[in-house]
């Protein structure tokens, strides 16, 4: 929160989207730190920026800013959202606590006369049981209908938000299957966002068996 004032006077207000670049700053210096660990035992995606193998690691976005209504007037709001998307080796109170010590730090290099904090933990991680009964069932049924070996079909960790984490939480399971038609050309969310029409025939093939076939 700063105070608002013409843009000819800026000396009579406190210009909030400027005084929140130093919590900003101090976001991007934890980012680093965050997306440089790894899960000890998840496999993560194969990365343009990693050149060898490593393991799933967290996610840190600072993803949306909002300040201002019109040139001529300083801003007295500016709210910034990140998107921090955990690994199931971390712990929620763990990512809160140095997302809050970020901001304080920042805080302090910073003229604003307050900041308010909220955190909406939307879906929980997600961890599965790569031999269970329905993940041993599709590894047999992907090695069945695309005719690969059974052993060079890999699971991995993906840093997508999904629900399905709320259920294994609530069943107390991690049996649970996530495989869908992304590909690595797919852009997900970017634009020209797109999946291979060759790869949903197949995926309605591996549903058909997975459902109905005796493995």
């Amino acid at each position: 929160i700063g105070k608002s004032c013409h843009a000819g006077m800026n000396y009579m207000g406190i210009n909030a989207l400027e005084e929140t670049i130093p919590i900003m700053v101090e976001l991007m210096k934890l980012k680093k730190i965050v997306e440089q660990r790894e899960s000890d035992d998840i496999p993560g995606i194969p990365r343009a920026d990693v050149k060898e193998s490593h393991n799933m690691s967290p996610m840190f976005n600072l993803d949306i800013i909002q300040s201002g209504v019109k040139p001529n007037i300083v801003p007295n709001l500016c709210t910034l959202i990140i998107d921090r998307r955990m690994i199931p080796d971390e712990k929620y109170e763990d990512v809160k606590k140095e997302i809050e010590e970020a901001i304080e730090r920042g805080k302090e290099k910073s003229k604003l006369l307050d900041v308010k904090t909220t955190f909406n933990p939307v879906y929980p991680a997600l961890r599965i049981d790569p031999n269970g009964p329905g993940v041993s069932r599709m590894k047999k049924v992907i090695s069945k209908v695309q005719k690969v070996a059974e052993e060079n079909i890999k699971t991995m960790g993906l840093p997508g938000g999904i629900d399905i984490g709320m259920v294994s939480q609530i069943l107390n399971t991690y049996d649970i299957i996530i495989h869908g038609l992304v590909y690595s050309g797919s852009n997900a969310h970017g634009v020209n966002e797109s999946i291979l029409l060759r790869d949903v025939k197949t995926y309605i093939k591996e549903l058909i068996t997975y459902l109905c076939a005796d493995l």
